[in-house]
């Protein structure tokens, strides 16, 4: 019942977000076409069951009412400048170019599609549903056409999966008119909108109720230090950590399940998505696939060729049963793996990519990995990471060892992918995103033991949030530590004040021009400009990363006024402002700072 909707989830991932045009050659572009149709058609077909959605007013309340006070939290950070460096920056131009194209009748037919889908869905309309998925499919094609077709060389950079860039386009075109796209808050609202989802869940399954403790435990989680840092970070993985975190609530009866009774399974839908959102859960794929094939072959063993079902009479040529089971066991590794698989065909074949994985074993030969290792996993979960280990010991005393040693597998079989990385990244904290929903899903244990403690319980809650706010990386005033997370090499986030400086020269000289300087890396001023509807005479010249500060601000200095800047926006790398003399061709120096950063503005 549900094919159609997979099937444009398919187009928009792999036909809308036109790969097939990445080959030179005509005739290339049309193969490639063809052949992803075909593909996505049998992928949809075979990944299709039976689905009926379970809701309630009260649940839906209690999420809303746990989002307010998730979003109340954040305020600060949903509102503070795009970081210097990062790739938020590189997310939201790419969301942006989907907003320009998009035009307003697609965004609200495909939401109000979506809401009709969930209706009939719920209601276990099959009949309507059919035709309602055809009527569908045919105006998707409609659009695809007038969406492509006239795109001769579209912008399109398949460094990351597009599908979410679509979803989050749909959402804000409609907000993007009303209050234009220029507002950091509405692309931040999509991690935050996940992180919701994922405490959501969390509270559910552990105390089974919304109430006190378990909105104490609730907020524990939002700030875990992992957590809070990337829940207001316009980045991919939220989205892929909830949908693996919805897996492993259900992974017993994913590992267990056969071919008809998985599809049934929401969860199956969530770890199908894992593909089309983020290529780097291949590795939670993989092992999933792997526990599948381990679990059927124990069964085999335990029940004996001639006894496999122990539900049916021993069969005559109990082969052909082995092998029809290992069959549909093949087809659902093919299922699972199939998106993630694609896109990267696509990316490493046909599209030049300068970041691949390029795999360096000997940085798992050294100790000092693993103390940035152990270090990364102290600092970024706090006393979750003792939750979760007390956790993995419950499941282990109820003989629950399936799932514990998926958890653990999992996260292993991370921990080893990325250190096996370019050695800049390990113990890198958004790659640390992706063990998260299995210290979550074993954390559950814990929590669901002490629910019915009145104490004990929500006296856990206000220590763990006592120490997550005593090691956050995130400051008071919404802006992130520098270098968090990071310990090899400065890859993280570092947020100037560059919206504020902007608007001061704004409100101090709307016709003034500007030399940007100090940095050694692009940053978004586009965004901006547009932001303040202010489009000065400006110049980008990039310093050197490793410089003598004060000479290169004079340095600086003499080009701004040579070249008749009325303004000139030093970029402070370090935390120390050097001292600068008088005579510098400009009469004004203004220090304009938050937590993180600072800018020197002459004038």
């Amino acid at each position: 019942m549900i094919f159609g909707l997979l099937f444009i989830i398919f187009n928009f991932a792999f036909i809308i977000s036109p790969y097939w045009l990445l080959p030179e050659l005509p005739i290339g572009k049309f193969t490639v076409l063809v052949v992803t149709i075909i593909s996505g058609i049998i992928w949809a077909n075979y990944s299709t069951g039976r689905l009926q959605l379970q809701y309630s007013i009260k649940s839906f309340a209690g999420l809303v009412i746990l989002l307010s006070v998730i979003f109340a939290i954040n305020l600060g950070p949903l509102s503070s400048s795009i970081p210097w460096r990062g790739d938020e920056d590189f997310h939201i131009a790419n969301v942006l170019a989907l907003i320009n194209d998009l035009q307003p009748y697609v965004s609200i037919f495909v939401l109000a599609g979506f809401v009709v889908f969930l209706y009939l869905l719920a209601k276990n309309k099959g009949l309507a549903f059919i035709w309602y998925s055809l009527i569908m499919l045919v105006i998707f094609w409609a659009l695809a056409v007038i969406r492509i077709l006239p795109l001769g060389n579209p912008v399109f950079f398949p460094r990351y999966p597009y599908f979410t860039y679509w979803i989050t386009a749909i959402l804000l075109k409609i907000p993007s008119i009303i209050f234009t796209p220029f507002h950091e808050e509405f692309y931040r609202l999509v991690p935050l909108l996940f992180t919701g989802i994922i405490i959501w869940l969390f509270i559910r399954v552990s105390f089974k109720e919304i109430s006190v403790p378990s909105f104490l435990a609730g907020i524990g989680v939002t700030t875990i230090p992992l957590v809070f840092y990337y829940s207001s970070i316009f980045y991919l993985e939220l989205p892929a950590v909830c949908l693996m975190f919805v897996v492993c609530l259900r992974i017993d009866h994913l590992l267990h399940s056969d071919f008809n009774e998985i599809r049934n399974d929401p969860a199956w839908y969530a770890l199908l998505l894992l593909g089309f959102i983020k290529e780097t859960t291949l590795p939670f794929l993989i092992v999933f696939v792997i526990f599948r094939f381990a679990i059927l072959f124990l069964k085999l063993k335990k029940s004996g060729q001639n006894n496999f079902d122990e539900k049916q009479q021993p069969e005559p040529n109990p082969l052909k049963r082995i092998y029809a089971v290992l069959g549909q066991e093949v087809i659902i590794s093919l299922l699972v793996l199939f998106p993630a698989v694609l896109y990267l065909i696509f990316r490493s074949s046909l599209a030049e990519i300068s970041r691949g994985y390029i795999p360096a074993g000997n940085n798992l030969l050294h100790l000092s990995t693993y103390k940035v290792i152990i270090r990364s996993l102290l600092e970024q979960f706090g006393p979750f990471l003792v939750i979760f280990l007390a956790g993995c010991i419950l499941l282990i005393r109820q003989k629950d060892y399936i799932k514990v040693c998926f958890f653990l597998s999992s996260i292993v079989i991370f921990l080893i992918f990325f250190t096996a990385d370019d050695w800049k990244f390990i113990g890198y904290s958004r790659f640390n995103l992706l063990i998260l929903p299995e210290i979550l899903a074993c954390s559950i244990a814990v929590f669901h033991r002490l629910k019915d403690q009145k104490i004990l319980g929500p006296v856990l809650s206000i220590l763990i949030l006592a120490v997550n706010l005593w090691i956050s990386p995130v400051n008071s005033d919404g802006t992130k530590k520098p270098f968090w997370g990071n310990y090899n090499y400065d890859t993280s986030e570092h947020y100037y004040p560059y919206e504020e400086t902007l608007q001061w020269i704004k409100d101090s000289d709307i016709h003034g021009s500007i030399l940007f300087t100090g940095l050694y890396y692009p940053y978004y001023f586009e965004f901006y400009f547009h932001k303040l509807n202010w489009f000065p005479v400006y110049k980008v010249i990039e310093s050197e990363e490793n410089r003598n500060e004060k000479r290169d601000i004079l340095k600086m200095l003499t080009i701004g006024k040579e070249e008749n800047y009325t303004f000139v926006i030093y970029h402070i790398l370090g935390k120390d402002i050097p001292t600068i003399e008088k005579d510098t061709g400009y009469e004004h120096m203004q220090e304009i700072c938050n937590m993180a950063h600072c800018l020197l503005v002459f004038y």
